[in-house]
């Protein structure tokens, strides 16, 4: 196991359905680099993805902490991208100088949350003309880093995903 992200607490963020290779990958691969991770959802119990595999919640969005982590990321799910309490607290992590990333079928949370407004971001194709609409400008790239916010497209654009965030994090 790697250690540059020794020390560094990473939470994911994702709603019921949530597609499951956005949520274990990056987890897996930032846990490979020494990152301590937490689930975060809108309830206490378990959060069960598309393939209805299941992840505790280590931590509902009512108790979360922004001071508790280094980023965010946002791997989707349905219903978070509706819910004023997620945007606030991303907005919150991002406003306090730490990375907020989001893989492709969290983009459109990070859409409601206001934060792709100004910025380059990539997601998902079928997520352009949302980003443009939005006030964003949509690059069809694996991943974009636009200040603290960095986006990737599909899940085989992953571990670029996990790099630039394991980047962001460097000291």
């Amino acid at each position: 196991m790697q250690t540059r992200l020794k020390g560094k607490h990473i939470a994911f963020i994702a709603g019921h359905g949530v597609e499951h290779s956005h949520l274990a990958k990056p987890m897996q691969e930032l846990r490979g680099m020494g990152a301590q991770i937490s689930v975060i959802a809108t309830g206490p119990d378990l959060l069960v993805t598309d393939t209805k595999e299941t992840y505790k919640v280590d931590t509902s969005l009512a108790a979360a902490d922004h001071k508790d982590y280094h980023a965010v990321v946002v791997s989707g799910g349905g219903e978070i991208a509706a819910l004023q309490p997620v945007w606030d607290f991303l907005r919150t992590i991002e406003r306090s100088g730490k990375p907020v990333g989001a893989t492709s079928q969290g983009v459109p949370v990070l859409v409601a949350a206001e934060l792709v407004k100004d910025r380059k971001a990539t997601s998902d194709p079928k997520h352009q003309a949302l980003v443009a609409a939005a006030g964003g400008t949509w690059v069809d790239r694996e991943v974009v880093v636009d200040d603290l916010i960095i986006t990737s497209r599909h899940t085989k654009d992953l571990p670029a995903f996990s790099e630039a965030l394991a980047e962001a994090l460097r000291d």
